[in-house]
């Protein structure tokens, strides 16, 4: 059922409407936010959190932009708030949850592709949080760079730019990595 039409019965009462926004967009929210702060139980309250401030706040939806963008723009800024409380650097790259791999594999093939993609995640987070928001909504949640734009505000262009930032900081910061560029036979490399 369309989005908007689940928001009007929810305000003029019907409850359950809102029941079945949670249900459409309760796992896009929580990759989302699992994305964002790489830790399970923080992603989880996030969406909590989310979906609690929505249904408060819903009387404020105006319909000038769509429910789905709205309840991103909530989740990126709870996420943000998260990710601003944790200053200090704690480790949230849970590799396995990322890496699928072949059952054909060797345990290095496994090893390698765990390196290759904790080394990644390790670098997003050091991107800067509208860098890293966007990357996310790009690359993961597949929206468009208008969602995108009206999510965290600004324009198409700055949507783009900052997502060419941060792809061009992920290179440069990977390329920093001791490992990267090595050949095989060269110190560090395996």
């Amino acid at each position: 059922m369309n989005d908007l039409i689940l928001v009007e019965r929810f305000k003029g009462g019907d409850r359950k409407a809102f029941d079945e926004l949670v249900r459409k967009y309760q796992k896009e929210i929580y990759f989302l936010a699992y994305r964002m702060v790489l830790n399970k139980e923080d992603a989880a309250d996030i969406v909590q959190e989310t979906f609690v401030q929505a249904f408060r706040k819903i009387h404020q939806f105006r319909f000038s932009s769509g429910f789905k963008t709205w309840l991103y723009r909530i989740a990126i800024n709870k996420c943000k708030n998260l990710l601003r409380k944790l200053k200090q650097h704690r480790e949230h790259v849970h590799v396995e949850d990322y890496v699928l791999t072949d059952p054909n594999d060797s345990q290095l093939d496994v090893l390698l592709k765990n390196e290759s993609v904790a080394l990644i995640s390790a670098t997003i987070e050091k991107l800067p949080k509208k860098q890293k928001a966007i990357l996310v909504l790009r690359t993961y949640q597949g929206l468009s760079y208008e969602e995108i734009a009206e999510i965290v505000g600004g324009s198409v262009g700055s949507a783009r730019v900052n997502f060419h930032h941060a792809i061009e900081n992920i290179k440069r910061l990977i390329g920093k990595h001791p490992d990267a560029g090595k050949q095989d036979g060269e110190p560090g490399s395996v």
